[in-house]
C-alpha cells in the first residue's frame, strides 16, 4: 500500500469506529442539550420520540427520527443509497452544524459525475419545521421556510460524520472510496511533497 493510501485507510477506519461509539453511547443517553443552545440553531434538535418502525434498523435499541432520511449524492441512472438517522445522530448532526462558522459563500453546487456530497431531508415535526440539509466540499447548507443558511466545514467532518452514519448500509469499497474523496481536499491531509 501506498504511503498517500496509508492515511486514507486509517481515516476510514477511525471515522467508522468513531461513529459506531458515538452511536453507541448515544443510544444510552438522553439529550440534556439546554434549550437556550437548541435556539442559538437554525436547526432544532431532532426527539420527538416517534419511532419508524416500518425500516429496518441495525441498531434496535436506536428509535428512529420520522423524516431524517439521508442521501449519498453519488450515482446517475440509478437510485443514491440512502438511510434514516436516530433521534441520538439527528440531535448530533444539529449540534455540530451549530458549532461550524456562518459564510455567505453558498459554494458550488457539483454537476459532474461521482461524488456530490450528502443531503439530508428532515420532515417537519412537532418543534421544527422541515428542513433540507446539503453537506459537500466544505459547506453546509441549511434550507427550510424561513431562508438558507450556509456554514464553512473546511475540515469537512459533517461530511465524513454522515458517512460513519451509514455503516452497514454502504460496502467497505465504496465508503474507501467515498473517505479519499472527501479527505483529498480537507486541508489536514494535504501532503507537504
Amino acid at each position: 500500500m501506498s504511503m498517500k493510501k496509508k492515511p486514507i485507510v486509517l481515516l476510514a477506519t477511525l471515522v467508522m469506529t468513531g461513529a459506531a461509539l458515538s452511536t453507541a453511547a448515544a443510544c444510552g443517553q438522553q439529550d440534556h442539550t439546554p434549550a437556550s443552545a437548541v435556539q442559538r440553531t437554525p436547526i432544532p434538535a431532532q426527539g420527538d420520540g416517534v419511532s419508524d418502525s416500518t425500516q429496518p434498523d441495525a441498531r434496535p435499541t436506536a428509535q428512529k427520527s420520522r423524516g431524517s432520511k439521508v442521501e449519498l449524492d453519488i450515482f446517475s441512472g440509478v437510485p443514491n443509497p440512502t438511510w434514516v438517522l436516530s433521534i441520538p445522530e439527528a440531535s448530533d448532526l444539529t449540534r455540530r452544524i451549530s458549532r461550524l462558522d456562518p459564510t455567505e459563500a453558498a459554494g458550488q453546487r457539483p454537476d459532474d459525475l461521482g461524488y456530490r456530497g450528502f443531503i439530508v431531508q428532515i420532515a417537519a415535526g412537532s418543534s421544527a419545521t422541515a428542513r433540507t440539509i446539503r453537506a459537500r466540499h466544505g459547506i453546509v447548507e441549511v434550507a427550510d421556510s424561513t431562508g438558507t443558511a450556509y456554514y464553512r466545514d473546511p475540515q469537512r467532518q459533517i461530511e465524513l460524520w454522515l458517512l460513519a452514519t451509514a455503516h452497514p448500509s454502504l460496502d467497505d469499497r465504496l465508503t474507501a472510496e467515498i473517505v479519499e474523496e472527501i479527505v483529498k481536499d480537507a486541508p489536514l491531509t494535504r501532503s507537504a511533497d
